[in-house]
């Protein structure tokens, strides 16, 4: 059965994202060294989970194969439509918006934009 973000409740998005494991970057580590992209399916969608910057990088500039759309399913019940779900010009548009409150002199000196 495939779930719906209508059936998903919050202990179950935190545990599929971020799991028991405060400081997952150990197990980040091992997935890279076993395989830097992997297929996987995730709270019944199928997903490409990659765990190497340059793998990353490549995706995220791809986003006729990877769009950012999927991100709504799991982030949407929790905060809504934002703009890590969404693609191309629109992203760029709100990303334009917000840009200056994620400046490092405002994110490193930890005032409020």
């Amino acid at each position: 059965m495939t779930s719906t973000s209508s059936d998903l409740d919050l202990g179950e998005l935190l545990a599929a994202n971020i799991g028991a494991d405060l400081d997952p970057y150990t197990g980040y580590a091992a997935a890279r060294a076993q395989a830097p992209v992997v297929r996987a399916n995730h709270l019944g969608a199928d997903v490409t989970m990659v765990y190497s910057y340059e793998h990353a990088s490549q995706i995220l500039r791809d986003q006729e194969t990877f769009s950012a759309r999927i991100n709504g399913r799991w982030m949407g019940p929790l905060l809504g439509r934002t703009i890590l779900e969404m693609d191309g010009r629109e992203h760029f548009v709100h990303r334009r918006l917000i840009g200056h409150a994620f400046r490092p002199s405002v994110v490193g000196s930890g005032a409020t934009a």
